[in-house]
């Protein structure tokens, strides 16, 4: 709807506050609202830290980033978003998978006129435009049609992200330099998973990785995720049998996580950022899934693969997280094979 657009005169503000892989897929949608304003409104894009703007910033221009942490958390957050940026927005737009309720509180701190996002049918009185939210409908599918009502070219469908020269060349040494002798295939991995609902076993995990070694003898792994994580990835190598394993978990800034990633052959994990970070680069992705639908979340464009549990109430997540162990139900038989799948392409 160009005419909502038309009615633009102050600025945008963007809700893009949640998990690292929401702001990688969001990337097509900031890329389409940063053209459009491009040296004629200001764009503010409310991200959780500066971490979660460093991850896209080669990769979208002419946007204001501003951090949720930890000025704008809660009542006094929105308090302060009030006191900072009231009235300086016409439109606010949520990018899929913002709560609507946190949008219309936004929407109401920062007085704007209008708000689009993703919304279940029920709700689309809230918003002046929005695409209708589905468990099983792509993200990417629903921010096309985002974009589509508010007549804003998309130049490119799926996320891509970029690295800087020096960026790439200090991943290649820091990966050969790690290794004793050359290894192939490098699979990169995340053993961790914030929400325990998906959270495939660790020992899941190495025992995928020692059948794979099985038939690459050559095999060798990069472990990834945060601080927290460092119990299930050592869990996970204590089952492998001494593989060769370049350790980064906690270690490593967003941008070098970036630049490792892109030196593995094939990313495993579960439903997190890293498996959007990956395919962003082009990487394939073997992803686990549990309670949350591969249909809406996988990054199935770059050539990522899925495994997922047979039960009839699947996907079991709905905005709200329940007692579900499904995801243990995946055998790492399963996964070598999705594994030795893409390693064939």
């Amino acid at each position: 709807m160009k005419g909502l657009l038309s009615e633009v005169t102050r600025g945008i503000f963007v809700l893009n506050h949640h998990g690292f892989g929401n702001v990688v897929l969001s990337l097509p949608l900031l890329r389409a609202i940063s053209r459009w304003a491009l040296n004629k409104y200001v764009v503010r894009v409310l991200f959780r830290s500066s971490e979660y703007f460093e991850l896209i910033q080669n990769d979208v221009v002419g946007i204001e980033p501003i951090y949720l942490r930890a000025r704008y958390e809660g009542f006094k957050g929105l308090y302060n978003l009030r006191l900072d940026f009231g009235g300086t927005a016409d439109l606010l737009i949520a990018v899929p998978g913002v709560p609507v309720s946190t949008a219309v509180a936004v929407k109401i701190a920062i007085g704007a006129d209008h708000m689009a996002g993703e919304v279940l049918p029920s709700k689309q009185w809230l918003f002046s435009v929005s695409a209708e939210k589905e468990w099983t409908k792509s993200i990417l599918k629903s921010q096309q049609e985002l974009a589509l009502s508010l007549g804003l070219h998309m130049d490119i469908p799926h996320p891509v992200l970029s690295l800087s020269k020096t960026e790439e060349e200090w991943g290649r040494k820091t990966v050969s330099e790690a290794f004793e002798k050359p290894v192939h295939p490098i699979i990169g991995v995340q053993c961790g998973a914030k929400e325990v609902a998906k959270q495939w076993p660790a020992h899941s995990f190495g025992q995928a990785l020692a059948l794979l070694r099985c038939k690459f003898p050559d095999l060798g792994v990069v472990s990834f995720g945060s601080k927290g994580e460092q119990a299930e990835t050592s869990a996970a190598r204590s089952v492998t049998g001494g593989i060769p394993w370049l350790d980064g978990v906690g270690k490593w800034t967003i941008r070098e996580s970036l630049a490792i990633l892109k030196q593995c052959n094939v990313i495993l994990s579960g439903d997190t950022g890293i498996m959007h970070m990956a395919a962003g680069l082009g990487i394939s992705t073997v992803s686990v899934f549990g309670p949350t639908s591969p249909e809406r979340l996988a990054p199935l464009y770059a050539g990522g693969v899925v495994a997922r549990p047979t039960t009839s109430c699947h996907p079991c997540f709905r905005d709200k997280w329940t007692h579900c162990e499904c995801i243990r139900l995946i055998s790492p038989d399963e996964i070598v094979g999705l594994l030795e799948h893409c390693l064939g392409k």
